[in-house]
Formats: C-alpha cells, structure tokens, sequence
C-alpha cells in the first residue's frame, strides 16, 4: 500500500472564481493538496478471485495500514481494553493484557492513531489462501510516546497453517512527542512459510501510525 494524492486544475476561459483568478481546482484529500498527512492510501493486491460462496476474495497485501477504518468490538476478553470499544478494522489482538485506544487527528473525519499501554497488533500478510509470502520485508512506521515498541513476525507453514515461531524484527524506544519515522528490515530463514505483521507495546505508552509491512527483493 502506498499513501497518495491526486491534484486537478483547470484553466477557465469564461467564469472567474471568487478569487479572482481563472482556475477550478480539486484534491482526492478534500482540499488539502501538499498535507502528507490527509493523503489516502492506494492497495495493490493480487488476482481478483472468488471463493466457492461466490464471495469475492480480498487480494489486498496489507490492509488498513494508517489505522483510519475502525471498528467496534463490545465483546473484548476482560484483560483487553479499549477505548470506547473501537479497535482497528483488519488487525486482532493479542498479549496477556491488550490496552489501546483509537486516537483521532487530522482534519479528516476518519483519521486515527493507536495509543497502546500494553498488547500486540497483528495482521497477516496477504490472503491465507496465497502463496507464501517473500522472504525479505521493509517495515516502516511512525512513532511517538515514552516506552518501547517491537516489530514482531509470526511465522506460519503455508499449507497446513501452523505457527512455528514469533521472529522480533527490532525494537524502537521512544522519548519524544513528536512523530518520527522508523524503518526496520526483515528476513526469515525459512522457504515456503507465510507470516503475519505485528507491534507491540513492550513498555510505557506509545502511539504508532502508518505501519507497512512490504516485501522486498535482496539488494543487489
């Protein structure tokens, strides 16, 4: 997935806007043009598929990655909390303990952050019904906050599915409240295995944003 904008301008010949000059202009993120933060993001995804139901198959890679769709989950086990139930639409939970909360900002309506006291976010990466997954990924992300956050990989066998292990992809310890960005970079040892993307709060209270788990091809 990548964050992007779409700018369109057109010369006017007869009509003059209340500016006074002769342009029409419109952005896909609602007026914003040059904000990186009110950018939306673009999917790109396998195949169109279908499965036996006729149910159309989800192909995207990574879904949800700004956190910006958000759900509401009112039947959380007791030791999960989060704050007035909403949780990010297409990650789960996991951790002893799971303390969140979905953090508005921006000018636009849906826009979210995580504030995470404690648990873990994750995510599979593509349709389990796909192929395994690449070997080597890029992970990136922004941060804030006072404690430590973990880039976490679980790995699955493809075919049947069976978790073998959970790989740390690196840790980050925040001291500022200021957003920063972060990139770490992964290779699992194993051939023919799938893997699912995680974060979690190690320790203290940390806000992630924008976390995109993509393959990547070995450096030439």
């Amino acid at each position: 997935a990548w964050k992007a904008n779409v700018l369109r301008s057109r010369h006017l010949t007869s009509v003059v806007v209340g500016s006074g000059v002769p342009l029409e202009s419109s952005t896909w993120s609602l007026g914003s043009p040059h904000d990186v933060a009110v950018f939306l993001p673009v999917h790109f995804g396998g195949a169109r598929a279908v499965f036996q139901s006729r149910a159309e198959v989800d192909p995207r890679l990574w879904k949800n990655p700004s956190f910006n769709r958000v759900v509401a989950r009112t039947n959380l086990p007791p030791s999960y909390k989060a704050a007035n139930a909403l949780v990010p639409a297409h990650w789960s939970l996991s951790g002893a303990t799971v303390d969140l909360e979905m953090v508005p900002q921006g000018v636009q309506a849906e826009d979210y952050f995580v504030k995470m006291k404690s648990g873990t976010l994750y995510q599979h990466y593509g349709p389990w019904a796909r192929e395994s997954s690449p070997n080597r990924f890029q992970i990136n992300f922004r941060a804030k906050g006072r404690g430590e956050v973990e880039a976490l990989v679980f790995v699955y066998t493809h075919a049947p599915h069976k978790h073998l292990r959970s790989d740390s992809a690196g840790k980050v310890t925040l001291d500022s409240d200021d957003w920063a960005h972060y990139r770490l970079d992964y290779e699992k040892p194993d051939a023919g295995v799938s893997i699912s993307g995680a974060m979690r709060c190690n320790s203290g209270e940390v806000c992630i944003d924008d976390v995109f788990f993509t393959g990547a091809e070995k450096p030439k």
